[in-house]
Formats: structure tokens, C-alpha cells, sequence
């Protein structure tokens, strides 16, 4: 085996058979593995839309419940200082469990607009003139790109990695095949190794 670009992993066979017998298992083998990557990304072009809206409803919930929480701390403590780190947690959680970059960018501003809104003075005005309003804002959307790409960057690892592993199985089983055709096509071995 041979480590080829991008981590995949190809199989070096020099087994010469009669009758082509050999060639034509692997022809077989390699049609149906296209088939199968074929079949992969027909599956994965349809999902892209409900991948999009479960994200979508993901941060939209996720939201709902930061505000909500945080109409709880407005409610029963006197002090407004748990507020954007509640929103901060929920834009980070945001970031943690939907795909790419997008959705917690766009929870990062969602929240920034809503905690300058609802939970900051003056109250029920957007304002970002006062210095605090915009540290926050900044500080928001500032830990929304750094676990977006954190958080990017280990799913991209983890798919290479599971990538890896089936191009191991798949040459693992292609081995397996050509040990099988060299097994059964070829005369048992009775003369001296110069002939091989």
C-alpha cells in the first residue's frame, strides 16, 4: 500500500493471471465502489436543505431560550451583569452544534441587537454610541468566529479522519480480493524462485 495526496491510501498489486480473471474482479470491485461515492453524494445533495432548516431552528430555539433566561435574571436579580454572558453562552452553544460559520455569526448579531435592545440603557432603543454597547458587541461577535472556527475546523477533521478509515477498508478488502484471485488462479509453487 502506498499513501497517495490527500491521505488516501492506494493499493499496488503485481499479480499476473491467466484469463484476466483477476483484472476483472478488480474492474468489478472499483465499478462498485464509483457506485457507492454515487449513491453518497446523491444522499448528500438532497439533505443540504434539511440541514439548513434544522440549523436554522437550532439557533432560533437556542435564542428563544438565552432571552428567555435572561427575562428570568431581569426579573429576579437586581443586577444586569449575568445578561450578555447568557447570551454569549447561547451564541457559543450556537456555534458548537450547527454547521459552518453562518449560523452563529448570525446568532452573534441576533443577540448583540437583542441585549442592546431589551436588557441595556436606554431600554427598547437600539443604541451603540455608548462605549459598553459597543465593547459588547464586538466581544459577541468576536467569540462567535473564534468557536465557529474552532468548531469548523474539528468537524473537518473528523470527516478526513472517517474518510480515511473507509479508503483503509476499501483497500483492506481489495487486498483481501487479490490474495483470494492469486490463491485460486495461480499452480502451486513447485520450482525454484528464480521463476517467479
Amino acid at each position: 500500500m502506498k499513501a497517495g495526496a490527500a491521505g488516501k491510501i492506494y493499493v499496488v498489486c503485481d499479480i499476473r493471471c491467466t484469463g484476466g480473471a483477476f483484472f476483472k474482479i478488480i474492474q468489478k470491485g472499483l465499478i462498485h465502489m464509483k457506485k457507492i461515492n454515487i449513491q453518497k453524494s446523491k444522499k448528500n445533495k438532497g439533505c443540504k436543505c434539511k440541514d439548513i432548516i434544522k440549523n436554522v431552528l437550532l439557533m432560533l430555539v437556542m435564542i428563544a431560550i438565552g432571552v428567555g433566561l435572561c427575562l428570568i435574571i431581569k426579573t429576579t436579580f437586581t443586577t444586569d451583569i449575568l445578561i450578555p454572558a447568557v447570551m454569549v453562552f447561547s451564541v457559543f452553544l450556537i456555534s458548537v452544534f450547527t454547521d459552518g460559520y453562518v449560523y452563529g455569526i448570525l446568532a452573534s448579531v441576533v443577540s448583540v441587537i437583542i441585549v442592546n435592545f431589551a436588557f441595556t440603557f436606554p431600554y427598547f432603543k437600539i443604541d451603540f454610541l455608548i462605549p459598553e454597547n459597543i465593547t459588547s458587541a464586538i466581544i459577541m461577535i468576536a467569540i462567535a468566529f473564534i468557536t465557529c472556527g474552532f468548531t469548523s475546523k474539528i468537524k473537518y477533521q473528523e470527516m478526513l479522519k472517517k474518510e480515511s478509515e473507509m479508503e483503509k477498508m476499501r483497500a483492506n478488502l481489495l487486498c483481501v480480493q487479490c490474495r483470494m484471485i492469486f490463491e485460486l488462479h495461480l499452480p502451486p509453487f513447485t520450482g525454484p524462485a528464480r521463476h517467479l
